[in-house]
């Protein structure tokens, strides 16, 4: 069974992308983080970026027992190949998560101030942006920043398997600190009410598992059961 992990940007996705590549190996994982990108696999670059087809890669990912895909794309992008069952992903508090994206924006040279930063359309809402097309309540795999230690034992719980507690995430030097003004906190949750009621959804069902760990595991396996998985 393949993994697909949708990696939000600035949600931990680089330490669980670590852990997988840790626990997985690098022979059976795959990257996708757009055609431009180093990162990117070789494989996904020759099949989706150069040969636009999609259905010969994951002919590539049977046929090499590829158990782990993840990048920077949305829920449209493989949902034809992979259920929402074998999809992971983890969500932020969005404004946290958008002050983040902002700091490792200039880190890497970007020169938009702050307040241009957040009212450009395509930063807003990114969360459910990049989770269109995906029932969340089918998720195999919601995990939130905050709980990321929490998270990482339930999805290993529900999947039977054991990724390591691996912490990547980073701020770069002279960025720790970066204090919002009120009217630009309240210009970023106006523009992600959206994102805001996805992550207090994402909260709502982690702190659930916490309450009951087997209760998910055992609901999520049963789906799982249904197509054909059987854990580790």
């Amino acid at each position: 069974m393949t993994l697909l992990f949708i990696h939000v940007p600035k949600t931990a996705g680089t330490s669980f992308t670590a852990a997988a590549r840790k626990y997985f190996g690098e022979r059976s994982i795959l990257l996708d983080y757009g055609a431009a990108s180093d990162v990117t696999s070789p494989a996904v670059r020759e099949f989706v970026y150069l040969k636009k087809d999609k259905s010969s890669l994951f002919d590539y990912i049977k046929k090499n027992k590829i158990e782990f895909l993840g990048g920077h794309f949305n829920g449209r992008k493989y949902s034809a190949f992979v259920p929402p069952e074998q999809t992971i992903t983890f969500l932020r508090d969005p404004v946290k998560r958008l002050i983040s994206h902002y700091q490792y924006s200039r880190a890497r040279g970007q020169q938009d101030e702050f307040i241009d930063f957040v009212q450009q359309p395509k930063f807003a809402n990114v969360q459910c942006r990049m989770l269109q097309n995906i029932d969340i309540n089918r998720l195999g795999g919601l995990g939130v920043t905050e709980d990321y230690l929490g998270s990482l034992r339930t999805i290993n719980r529900t999947f039977g398997i054991a990724l390591p507690f691996k912490w990547n995430n980073k701020v770069a030097p002279g960025l720790k600190k970066f204090d919002v003004p009120q009217h630009l906190l309240d210009m970023i949750i106006e523009a992600n009410q959206d994102d805001i009621a996805l992550h207090a959804l994402a909260l709502q069902r982690n702190a659930a598992s916490r309450r009951s760990p087997g209760g998910p595991a055992k609901r999520f396996l049963s789906i799982l059961s249904a197509i054909g998985y059987a854990p580790k």
